[in-house]
């Protein structure tokens, strides 16, 4: 038996043999718990020894009496090697355990179901799950690891398709990849994706809907008035929002905020206590450099000297401490989510009633290679899959540059409309009236017939909104319509509906005329001005008038006041 690590007075004597031998001891139970294990005086005390790293079954007592995380917390020192990681960390991550569960999601299950027969040697297209993929900033990695985490990526997204958002995934699993097999990577993400989904663990990994990372983000100033309340009461008097830096703290795991040495300590504790330990670490690092903050008297002066002092920081076991002195308990945190997630209100996309959701399977013409599928060039394919993937968003979409016609949420929900290879890149604006002005041969100069597929936003003088999803770019050289089945129309008032084609339907998907454009044949019908249009009802998209419900026939003319192109090519 394996004495514990510190020596526990009587009372907390009871409640660590309570927590040690239950699987659903409740927050405050371990709240206490851990007040103990932070405190100064037994924090200093714990230290690692070369025999665990060299024991796994040590380790897994270890990990099984709880005194794992708090080593975890003091950080795997130099003198055992980083590769020490590579035994460690599959121990914290419970890999046993998710080995021996009922149904083990294993890359020798997973790989075949997605990829078919050949797994590529890396995925051109990579889902960002709403989050960020800069391996550039994982020194460690090598081209190999790189190309593995393309295919981890687009497997985890191909097998949780329920699941299109999930920020954190891209960097935990580039961090894993640093000491980590891939197949043991594939298996420790796609738990915590699946459990944080479900909310199976006390300790959270994953954000896996906008709703939760929101009302988590505005949770941290919560923390700050609780913690450090002269910078909460500085940052209000400066008018700064937490979505101004604790939105990349959390959602990237201190990556590029912090310098790499000490962001891998960050993420040895965060690997055996979830999400808790990244909000402690804020706090932690807004305490150690707090009195350069208090004297910014400008929100960009204070913005600007927090990334500056953020990436300077080198003291890993100095924010440590200050992280664990904070006391952000796990029940203060979960009462805060709770709080917060009333004010956010933010249905999946996949809530919709769409018109129709799987992708046409018949185009007009060939696709060219950009506007191919995921899976297109994968030979001996599973039929199954194609079906499985019309549902996928594989990314959360980020406007960078904005649109005065569609928000970010209603941007969501054409997302997820788009066929699945056409989710993983944000859009990018091609053409605007209000900027590009109302010509027709402007918005031709500006989208380049090779750049495709794109979106058409339209809104009127009658404040309609409304659009369509080409999927080939605009070129007046062709000769009357063109196009593919993947193109649609849609409206997004009253309510966000989308009409498809369907085999057997009409064929007039877009055309590119030198007085017009048009798509769907009238579904939208603009005139080389920009600003006398009309939308008829048409039988290749079987869609209604776009303007409304209450249109009578004949009433189909309106004014355009802004159009706007964008293109989803990952094109450059």
């Amino acid at each position: 038996m394996i004495r514990p690590l510190t020596e526990p007075n009587v009372e907390t004597l009871g409640m660590w043999e309570f927590i040690t031998t239950t699987d659903h001891a409740d927050d405050a139970l371990m709240d206490e718990y851990e007040k103990h294990l932070c405190d100064p005086s037994v924090y200093l005390k714990v230290n690692w020894k070369q025999q665990y790293v060299d024991n796994q079954a040590q380790l897994i007592e270890l990990r099984k009496r709880h005194e794992l995380g708090v080593l975890m917390r003091r950080g795997i020192p130099d003198w055992l090697g980083n590769q020490s990681r590579a035994r460690i960390w599959p121990i914290v991550a419970n890999l046993d355990d998710i080995n021996r569960s009922p149904a083990p999601q294993t890359l020798n299950e997973i790989y075949p179901r997605v990829f078919g027969p050949h797994v590529p040697r890396r995925c051109a297209r990579i889902p960002t799950f709403g989050g960020y993929y800069r391996p550039d900033q994982y020194p460690m990695l090598t081209k190999v690891d790189v190309d593995s985490a393309t295919r981890l990526l687009v497997a985890l997204a191909l097998e949780n398709t329920d699941i299109p958002f999930a920020p954190q995934l891209p960097d935990f699993v580039l961090r894993l990849l640093c000491f980590l097999p891939e197949a043991q990577v594939l298996e420790i993400a796609s738990d915590r994706l699946r459990r944080s989904s479900t909310n199976k663990d006390r300790a959270r990994f994953l954000f896996t809907t906008p709703r939760d990372a929101d009302a988590s983000i505005a949770s941290f100033m919560d923390v700050l008035h609780h913690c450090l309340p002269a910078i909460h009461t500085h940052l209000q008097l400066l008018q700064i929002g937490a979505s101004d830096f604790v939105d990349l703290w959390l959602k990237r795991l201190f990556v590029g905020v912090l310098r790499d040495d000490v962001a891998l300590r960050v993420f040895d504790a965060y690997l055996g206590e979830g999400m808790t330990i990244l909000y402690m670490v804020g706090v932690g690092l807004l305490h150690a450099i707090r009195e350069p903050l208090l004297r910014c008297q400008h929100p960009d002066q204070f913005l600007n000297c927090l990334r500056s002092m953020a990436r300077k920081f080198d003291n890993a076991e100095l924010l440590m401490q200050n992280a664990y002195s904070c006391r952000a308990t796990r029940s203060l945190l979960q009462r805060l989510r709770v709080k917060h997630s009333r004010a956010f209100d933010h249905p999946p996309a996949s809530s919709h009633t769409h018109v129709q959701t799987s992708p046409p399977s018949t185009p007009a013409r060939s696709v060219s290679s950009s506007s191919t599928s995921l899976r297109s060039s994968k030979p001996n394919s599973t039929s199954s899959l194609s079906t499985t993937c019309s549902n996928i968003n594989f990314s959360r979409p980020k406007i960078l540059q904005p649109s005065s016609i569609i928000s970010q949420e209603q941007m969501e929900i054409i997302w997820s409309w788009l066929p699945e290879h056409n989710r993983m890149t944000n859009p990018k604006k091609l053409f605007s009236t209000q900027d590009d002005g109302c010509s027709l041969t402007n918005l031709y100069a500006r989208c380049d017939p090779d750049v495709e597929p794109t979106l058409l936003f339209i809104k009127t003088e009658g404040g309609h909104s409304f659009g369509a999803f080409v999927s080939y770019g605009w070129d007046s050289s062709e000769s009357g319509f063109y196009g593919s089945g993947e193109s649609f129309v849609f409206r997004m008032n009253p309510k966000p509906t989308v009409y498809r084609w369907s085999p057997g339907q009409g064929e007039l998907f877009q055309c590119a005329g030198k007085d017009h454009i048009a798509v769907g044949g009238s579904a939208i019908w603009l005139d080389d001005e920009l600003w006398s249009g009309r939308s008829e009802p048409g039988n290749t998209f079987n869609n209604q008038c776009l303007l409304g419900d209450d249109r009578k026939i004949g009433q189909y003319a309106f004014q355009c006041v802004t159009l706007e192109v964008y293109t989803v090519s990952d094109e450059d």
